[in-house]
């Protein structure tokens, strides 16, 4: 048993109805050159065969009886004829386009009385594809623990799952956990005070050093915060519907521009990601006159590990105000050097000790009631996009003997920030997924196309 504790709070309890914390990997394989038959019996058995090196996949989450202590994160076996799903696309009211496929399974939030992972198994009706889908909550992992994850259950070569696979095991061996209440309440009441004293302390020493440092350098700065974004989209009330799209950019173009302009991989993706936007708005006049602003999560994480999320987040502005690719690279650039060191003078940890004495449950129902309320649309949005990138293996990947010939991610959007962008380099390809609301923003498939053009006329610049 472990508390649920820190971020991983957060994305539980600010969990709605129409916006589920969850995100997706999508995998691409062939069924004609797979070495295992590609269906749901095979897939649950190399699940079963490996889940003791999974210890988020074999919990679920329980509320104590009184609300006095945070729920326990409680090992339970995962009934995997429930978690590993195979539809056909187009068949028993399966859509027949995979994206919209997706887009309902992003739509639906993980059932909590059961561990919170799903994985889907979709065949191409008419051809040889298949995708391979993991869908997990959050609060289980962030972006590197997810890879941690895919180190364990993926090989890199296609042989390696074959003696597993020689059984028909679909029973994860794992035994039931009973929670001990007293014990956990009272270890609670006991801790908490001086959790919170500690993690208190340490919130303010950062703060004071920040404000300390700021005086003494007197630098003017580019400062950007939470809900100072510009007022788009214009409705920004959420439904739980889901719109997706993806688009693919050449590795070796990213790799050529970033020793072109001395930039990141973020800060590509950041131009990128602005020139797409504004010539989409341009055309349908709806371009904030100021840059709107981005959202990025910081791996803060020490230690390998596959559970829970170690991580905080920095604001930069996107040039959607500049007409020039090139300078937008340079906007970008200066943008995101601004928000690390704004990161790194508050402190990269400040977000998590904050987390350790947030009242969330409080917090979680406060936000519920004002979620509900549409008040989003009140005021300025949280940030205009979430925007991620993660590296991936530069090697193919196999998964039960299947090879993967690419792989996109989707994160997940939320009341404030509507439209999420997340990149993974695979092989010689950067994929990103676009998730969005078509109740709010249904241009993804647009944005999709505007970006890989951007991509283009930054080359030819």
């Amino acid at each position: 048993m472990e508390q649920l504790k820190g971020l991983d709070s957060l994305f539980i309890r600010h969990e709605t109805e129409h916006a589920p914390l969850h995100v997706l990997a999508v995998m691409k394989v062939s069924r004609k050159n797979a070495r295992h038959e590609i269906c749901a019996q095979t897939y649950r058995t190399l699940i079963a065969s490996r889940i003791q090196d999974f210890p988020g996949l074999c919990k679920k989450l329980v509320d104590p009886p009184v609300p006095l202590a945070p729920p326990l994160w409680v090992r339970t076996r995962p009934d995997l004829r429930i978690h590993v799903k195979e539809v056909t696309l187009g068949e028993n009211s399966i859509p027949e386009d995979f994206n919209k496929y997706l887009a309902d399974i992003d739509s639906i939030a993980l059932d909590r009385t059961r561990p919170l992972w799903e994985f889907h198994i979709a065949h191409e009706a008419s051809g040889d594809d298949s995708y391979l889908i993991a869908k997990a909550h959050h609060a289980l992992l962030d972006g590197i623990a997810g890879f941690e994850l895919m180190a364990n259950i993926f090989d890199a070569d296609e042989s390696s799952a074959d003696k597993e696979l020689e059984v028909t095991n679909i029973r994860a061996e794992v035994e039931d956990e009973i929670p001990d209440w007293t014990t956990h309440i009272g270890a609670t009441l006991l801790s908490q005070p001086i959790t919170w004293a500690q993690s208190s302390i340490k919130v303010a020493r950062n703060v004071l050093n920040f404000a300390k440092n700021s005086i003494e350098t007197q630098e003017p700065t580019n400062v950007v915060y939470p809900w100072r974004a510009p007022a788009w989209p214009t409705n920004r009330v959420l439904s739980s519907k889901r719109i997706i799209s993806e688009t693919s950019l050449e590795k070796e173009t990213i790799k050529a521009l970033r020793k072109t302009h001395g930039v990141s991989f973020h800060d590509v993706l950041g131009a990128i990601t602005a020139g797409g936007l504004r010539n989409i708005l341009l055309e349908k006049n709806e371009l904030p006159d100021t840059p709107m602003v981005c959202v990025s999560p910081v791996s803060v994480r020490r230690k390998r590990s596959m559970d829970g999320n170690q991580l905080s987040v920095m604001f930069a502005q996107l040039p959607t105000h500049l007409d020039d690719p090139i300078e937008r690279v340079e906007f970008m650039k200066e943008s995101f050097s601004g928000a690390k060191e704004f990161l790194d003078s508050l402190g990269a940890d400040t977000l998590g000790e904050i987390s350790r004495f947030t009242p969330w449950a409080a917090l979680g129902a406060v936000w519920s009631l004002y979620a509900n309320a549409g008040l989003t649309d009140k005021h300025a949005p949280f940030a205009n996009v979430m925007l991620s990138s993660l590296p991936g293996p530069t090697f193919p990947l196999y998964c039960g003997g299947a090879r993967v010939n690419s792989a996109f991610p989707y994160g997940p959007i939320f009341d404030g920030t509507f439209l999420n962008i997340t990149a993974i380099s695979y092989l010689d390809k950067v994929n990103c997924g676009i998730v969005s609301c078509p109740d709010v923003f249904n241009g993804v498939d647009l944005l999709a196309k505007a970006m890989s053009d951007e991509c283009s006329l930054l080359v030819e610049k």
